[in-house]
């Protein structure tokens, strides 16, 4: 695993390193975690706690570093439990949550999307609940049932509070829904801990180029990903060679002996030499 280079490249297609991490009350480590992830573009950020009064206090901090906050759009009783930082050159959107029909089992205050670059790659931020397994499957369906619909580019990092092998995550991961963003079995995150809870999984044309993972400011390790989208340039497309239109007229003769040169191929034909029509037209061929 690689150390966390301070000065990343930065184009919005090619490589891209992001970051997931349960910060457990942000707003006072935030100096702090933000020089952590110095050498990503894209930050999770679960168990924020951030009340609606202190959002502008943290976008400011955060502006004032270099990164662009999104927030969800409602507040629980504790704040906001999701928060996903961007850097500020990268274009990015917060996607309004549809949680009607096929997604009320979507948790609007544990899940937040943000569209990010151009083509937009569709960055999910995941908070499991620890204590409510039913609750936590159906919000992880309905989280990753809803970037499947985007129809692109698109991840989910999160403290998932399961293992990416157990639960609903196994089933997504076994019925080809989302693909694990760990390409090799990672450690535990959390220190002292046996297992890995914080992860990624995702979905189209992105692929994990290395895997990063950094002490955290709380009790949960920074996660991170390399990742790497082929640039549209780099995709080889098919054109079809330019075809001449078939003619109903005769050829003439000194057209065919342009070809054939030695034996008129017509000739042969008119001879009933099958065997010199066939050589002159293996000849031609090679």
């Amino acid at each position: 695993m690689m150390a966390a280079p301070r000065h990343p490249p930065l184009p919005d297609r090619g490589v891209l390193r992001v970051a997931s991490c349960n910060a457990s009350h942000v707003l006072p480590r935030i100096h702090q975690l933000l020089a952590d992830v110095a050498g990503f573009h894209i930050l999770a950020v679960q168990e924020a706690y951030v009340l609606e009064h202190q959002m502008a206090r943290l976008r400011d901090c955060a502006s004032a570093l270099g990164w662009s906050l999104h927030a969800p759009s409602s507040f629980g009783g504790r704040g906001a439990l999701v928060l996903t930082f961007v850097r500020s050159f990268l274009h990015a959107a917060t996607i309004q949550l549809d949680t009607e029909g096929e997604f009320a089992d979507l948790d609007a205050d544990r899940f937040l999307l943000v569209a990010v670059g151009r083509p937009a790659l569709m960055c999910g931020n995941f908070y499991g609940h620890a204590s409510d397994a039913a609750r936590r499957a159906q919000a992880a369906a309905a989280a990753c049932g809803y970037l499947r619909c985007c129809g692109r580019d698109a991840m989910v990092l999160g403290d998932w509070n399961e293992l990416q092998s157990e639960g609903m995550v196994g089933n997504l991961i076994a019925n080809g829904v989302v693909f694990p963003m760990d390409t090799t079995p990672g450690p535990p995150t959390r220190p002292g801990g046996g297992r890995r809870i914080d992860y990624g999984v995702m979905m189209g044309e992105i692929y994990v180029t290395d895997m990063i993972q950094l002490p955290g400011v709380a009790d949960h390790d920074i996660v991170g990903y390399e990742l790497y989208r082929p640039a549209v340039q780099d995709v080889p497309r098919f054109t079809w060679p330019r075809v001449q239109p078939l003619a109903d007229e005769p050829v003439p003769e000194e057209h065919f002996a342009t070809f054939f040169p030695d034996v008129s191929f017509k000739q042969a034909i008119d001879e009933g030499d099958t065997g010199g029509a066939w050589r002159i037209l293996s000849g031609a061929a090679s």
